[in-house]
């Protein structure tokens, strides 16, 4: 989804563009030959913080309007990919321990302060850190029950805690997780195909989806 960027756009717009393409998914689908019963939402990095937040909108009733929009498709993913993401997006120097070099510090401001402008989390930001969404959610919480993630990340990213706490937050949700670290590796490394622990991600990761989609029930043809 070519959704628009921060600085220019700051948050929600890139939601709202989500929100937006999963509504003409809905009204398009079966005209295209696909199977809503079937859908992933994938997303590396910043993708993998929309796709986290995304899945919340189209669980639960919420205030915003892009989450309305998304929630009243009654589209819900089969599975979620959140690979090596920024899932919280407030409060960047919680991640400046496992950070080494200055520029990383830097670039880890750059992005809190393009995508909320510098503004304080408020209630009308809360879906920019889908993480702490389901962090303080209650099992039961969600109308629609969340799907089941997969999630991969290196072991020298500096967003590898985020991960870490998504797999926490969704197994006391009693949420299918699967969280794998791939030690020594950077962030984004699944792109580096020609890496052999890339290979290895990517294998396990269309094999989770593989098993998820068997059980998934197909619409009649």
């Amino acid at each position: 989804i070519d959704y628009r960027l921060a600085p220019a756009s700051p948050f929600p717009a890139a939601l709202e563009d989500c929100a937006d393409a999963l509504s003409w998914i809905g009204e398009n689908i079966e005209r295209l030959g696909g199977d809503p019963h079937r859908l992933i939402f994938a997303g590396e990095s910043a993708g993998a913080n929309l796709v986290t937040a995304l899945t919340v909108a189209c669980a639960q009733r919420r205030p915003e309007a892009f989450a309305q929009r998304a929630f009243a498709t009654g589209l819900m993913p089969e599975v979620v990919l959140p690979l090596c993401g920024i899932l919280q997006v407030s409060q960047p120097q919680r991640l400046f321990p496992a950070t080494t070099t200055p520029w990383m510090r830097q670039r880890l401001l750059a992005v809190s302060e393009g995508y909320l402008g510098g503004a304080p989390p408020t209630a009308a930001r809360e879906l920019a850190d889908p993480l702490c969404v389901l962090e303080a959610a209650r099992p039961g919480a969600f109308e629609r029950p969340l799907p089941a993630f997969y999630a991969s990340v290196g072991g020298r990213d500096p967003l590898a805690d985020d991960t870490r706490r998504l797999h926490r937050a969704l197994r006391r949700l009693g949420v299918p997780s699967t969280a794998e670290l791939y030690r020594g590796e950077p962030h984004a490394f699944q792109a580096l195909l020609w890496r052999p622990q890339a290979q290895l991600a990517w294998r396990s990761m269309l094999g989770f989806c593989a098993s998820h989609l068997a059980r998934a029930p197909s619409s009649p043809p």
